[in-house]
């Protein structure tokens, strides 16, 4: 008969600090000797200044221990304080790798929970209750009202760099039109994007009003929250009747349903979001009861940009000095010059790469390019295996082979000799519509630039794990392309990046100029990947050479965005709370810190929302003074930052006559700086190398159309000639609207009426013209 009074010992909390406990024991599954240097000095820095701090950034560079170093003072809070522990990752894959590193590996004691709450086993779940683990989920588990851990005491949160998503998925409501445009995460239900659709086109915008220009460019847009105050309850109306009790539309949707009139709605030809414009985390009992949040990155940059998407509005910051920093492994970065920018260019060189290197890791921008780039590769390799997300564990374990991921890949490792090759078909390097719109409407790059070369770095990371690890990364897509090749962003990267980019850069150009460069970048890929000695010394030399004349460089306006983004998240709350007037003068405080050109885009749409929250009090208490500050800062703060911005000139808070606008020659900003901002955008569209031919074609292919007796031919002529002086130009094939017109200033617009005659112009067109101020004001253009 079994023993059932054979007592286990009990753990010991007889220790100062981390390290201390983790000397004591872990012997069992443990497979080092210990955290690395590096690694303890952030555990010492926690412990004597940021122990009792409730919410602690660690960051570490990737490929450098940041899940040791975080599971450490994980089972030190456990142990020592008796407090539940769960450590967050981004998905389940990392979940398993987590759990398996630090039960096998670290020798800490830990259970994973994925899948539904209700699929959790009983002795998990009986594990968690005694707290004799830590415990490893994703974020999904734990950003949702009904979490299983909802009485955890510490949270640590793995890769907050990469998980805006995962947290604002709670007050995302998204739907597609169709099943082949949704991503993860996203619904389709075509009758309700087609009310949807209707109803905001009655209202003066939404996806049907794209043109098939606009669709082939993958145009994002949003409605004004003044157009949008007077029509959400129609809009809840409509979604309430329009998803069944049952969908998982649901769960965002009872989120957010009572607090509209504090969210923003976006949309592209293909997709409608509502949402608010940070996630209100802390409105989640288990996460703003939690008595710690650990929050570890491989970086947290300068803008504090992970306060705004983490909802909250201080973090204290743990941190390595420069000096002893871990260089991290060796990137050979390089950029071959395709014919065009094309997917199947892409695939042709890719399986050329194939027959000397026969493994790799392909990263890919969506689900639908990995499976055209599978699909493509195996009729060209046959005998080459693919894996994917799920396979990662046979990949590392097979000799040869290729996965191929999308998009999301951050904490996947690819150590050693697990694969040296990674070739980088593009990165969506704005990763939601929020951004998009901010970036390519708003002209707030500045706020995303950090984040979307933080992207690229991860991007490169994935295969050089460890100081002694090397990868070769073959960049071919335009975006990932222009973000590392442009010397002024590239300076804001850390030095040694910096030299090997650089370097990759140079030996790109002399593949370039081989008498067969195809042969030669094939070449040049294997001997770097079989470390050959003269390749590698040579591209060592460089490296280092260039390292010794380079300089880290901040961003102009990063510290200004920085001290804002507190301010920004009390606003959100207060929005989302319906405290207008603190939201007003909130907004008027983030409006001051906002100065200089580079953030003007940014600057003017806080004036715009600080415009909002002043309308709101008004509509709300009919003050009139509001109304009267709501138009100052719309017509005079707003439009005076907004760089000719040709989205702001579609809004209109209250009836034309009640806006006055100021005069005064602050507010006719300097027509160059538009027009220089949006063929930069232009630019940035395409490969850099190749813009300069591609738009000398463009400008001879307009001008042949200039030249046509076509009507429609001459007519699109007139559309692109504007795009390509800089302006932004629109067409309608709607009766009675105008032919292209452009946006020259924040209230102008510049439109044509487009034919092709022989005779004197008859009375006719002339009414036509006359009618196109009409159609302009009714569709709020």
């Amino acid at each position: 008969m079994e023993d059932i009074f054979n007592f286990s010992s009990t753990d010991s909390n007889d220790f100062e600090n981390s390290i201390e406990m983790y000397k004591q024991g872990y012997r069992v599954g443990k497979k080092i000797n210990g955290p690395l240097d590096y690694q303890s000095e952030i555990i010492d820095q926690y412990h004597k200044s940021h122990e009792k701090e409730k919410n602690v950034a660690i960051q570490l560079p990737t490929g450098s221990g940041k899940t040791l170093t975080g599971l450490i003072i994980g089972e030190y809070r456990r142990r020592k304080y008796d407090e539940k522990v769960v450590f967050v990752c981004l998905n389940n894959v990392l979940v398993n790798q987590v759990c398996e590193q630090a039960n096998n590996m670290y020798g800490i004691p830990a259970v994973q929970f994925t899948g539904p709450m209700k699929n959790y086993s009983q002795d998990a779940k009986t594990d968690y209750r005694q707290n004799k683990s830590i415990y490893i989920t994703n974020y999904s588990s734990v950003f949702n009202n009904n979490s299983f851990f909802r009485d955890a005491d510490t949270f640590i949160f793995d890769d907050v760099h990469s998980a805006e998503n995962y947290i604002s998925n709670p007050w995302t409501f998204k739907i597609s039109d169709t099943v082949e445009n949704s991503d993860e995460g996203e619904v389709f239900n075509t009758v309700l994007f087609q009310q949807l659709s209707e109803k905001l086109n009655s209202i003066g915008g939404g996806p049907s009003r794209f043109t098939s220009t606009d669709q082939e460019n993958h145009v994002v847009d949003a409605m004004s929250v003044f157009s949008m105050n007077s029509h959400w309850s129609e809009i809840k109306d409509i979604i309430n009747n329009g998803i069944s009790h049952d969908s998982i539309l649901n769960y965002s949707w009872s989120n957010i349903k009572e607090h509209l009139e504090s969210c923003q709605l976006y949309y592209d030809s293909h997709q409608i979001v509502i949402k608010p414009l940070f996630s209100p985390t802390l409105t989640l009992r288990h996460i703003s009861n939690a008595s710690c949040k650990i929050y570890l990155s491989a970086t947290f940059g300068e803008t504090s940009q992970s306060l705004r998407n983490l909802g909250i509005e201080k973090l204290t910051y743990v941190n390595l000095p420069e000096n002893k920093q871990p260089t991290g492994g060796r990137h050979y970065v390089l950029f071959p010059q395709l014919n065009d920018d094309s997917l199947d260019s892409q695939v042709k060189l890719i399986s050329e790469l194939l027959i000397l290197n026969k493994k790799m890791v392909i990263l890919t921008k969506n689900n639908n390019e990995a499976n055209y780039v599978v699909e493509e590769l195996t009729d060209k390799s046959p005998d080459t295996r693919f894996f994917n997300i799920d396979e990662i564990d046979e990949f590392k374990k097979s000799s040869k082979g290729v996965i191929v991921l999308s998009n999301r890949f951050d904490g996947l490792d690819f150590e050693d000799d697990t694969a040296h090759l990674v070739i980088i078909t593009d990165l969506s390097l704005a990763t939601n519509i929020q951004e998009k719109f901010l970036v390519s409407k708003i002209n707030a790059q500045a706020l995303f630039q950090e984040q979307m070369l933080n992207r690229s770095i991860q991007a490169l990371g994935r295969a050089s794990r460890s100081e002694n690890d090397y990868s070769v990364v073959v960049a071919l897509g335009s975006e990932i392309q222009n973000e590392l090749q442009s010397p002024k962003i590239r300076k804001r990267l850390p030095k040694n990046l910096q030299a090997e980019l650089v370097t990759g850069i140079m030996i790109s150009e002399n593949i370039s100029k081989a008498d067969n460069p195809d042969e030669a970048l094939s070449d040049t890929v294997y001997r770097l990947c079989e470390k050959n000695r003269d390749a590698i010394e040579k591209t060592e030399q460089q490296i280092n050479s260039a390292f010794s004349t380079l300089k880290q460089q901040s961003a102009h306006g990063n510290d200004r965005l920085a001290s804002t983004a507190k301010l920004e998240i009390q606003f959100n709350y207060s929005l989302w709370n319906e405290n207008y007037v603190d939201a007003f003068n909130i907004g008027k405080n983030i409006v001051s810190n906002l100065g200089g050109d580079e953030l003007s885009g940014y600057r003017a749409f806080w004036s715009y929302m600080t415009s909002y929250a002043a309308a709101k009090v008004y509509w709300q208490s009919g003050n009139e003074e509001y109304k009267r500050l709501a138009n100052t800062w719309f017509a005079n703060k707003m439009r005076g930052s907004a760089k000719f911005t040709p989205w702001f000139g579609k809004v209109i808070p209250f009836s034309e006559e009640d806006i006055s606008y100021e005069t005064d020659d602050t507010k006719n900003n300097d027509l160059v700086v538009y027009v220089a901002a949006n063929i930069e955008n232009m630019a940035f569209k395409h490969n850099l190398g190749r813009f300069k031919s591609k738009f000398r074609k463009n400008v001879n292919e307009t001008l042949q159309k200039l030249n046509s007796l076509d009507g429609d031919t001459f007519e699109k002529g007139v559309e692109e000639i504007g795009n390509l002086l800089g302006f932004v130009s629109e067409n309608s094939t709607e009766p009675a609207a105008p032919d292209p017109w452009w946006y020259i200033g924040p209230r102008t617009i510049m439109v044509s009426e487009c034919k092709v005659i022989t005779n004197p112009i008859s009375a006719n067109y002339v009414k036509q013209a006359a009618g196109h101020k009409v159609w302009l004001k009714k569709k709020r253009i």
